[in-house]
């Protein structure tokens, strides 16, 4: 068929880890249901294990569910992240002022949200520039 799979980037503990924030993760058992689940193990690095416990526990903290990030806001020098523009469980186009924002949308989500904001610059594999 002409596939040439390749790996995918993850963060899965091998052994049971305690992040910075306290979060605590279980050793992988590799069972191989990574993408598209939860990890009932706790070894997989996603928001809801290793981030949102502690966020949880900020007063200025809230978690708005049924949102779609469209883009990231930046400084007119795209120095510095502002807030979000989101669309709403309503469908209504939002903006969000942030102190800190945080791309927790899994590798190539986080990419994509990233191109669409201006962060970074795109590869160019004739080139090899970018990334």
């Amino acid at each position: 068929m002409g596939y040439h799979p390749y790996n995918l980037p993850s963060a899965n503990t091998s052994d049971s880890y305690t992040n910075p924030y306290g979060a605590q993760m279980g050793p992988c058992n590799f069972c191989g249901f990574c993408s598209g689940y939860a990890c009932y193990m706790y070894s997989k690095a996603s928001p809801n294990v290793n981030i949102l416990p502690a966020l949880r526990q900020e007063k200025r903290f809230e978690l708005r569910t049924n949102a779609n990030v469209l883009k990231v806001n930046l400084t007119d020098d795209k120095s510095r992240a502002t807030g979000v523009t989101y669309v709403d469980g309503q469908g209504r186009e939002m903006e969000q002022p942030a102190d800190l924002v945080i791309i927790g949308a899994f590798q190539f989500h986080n990419v994509h949200l990233m191109l669409l904001s201006g962060i970074g610059k795109p590869y160019n594999p004739e080139t090899g520039e970018g990334g």
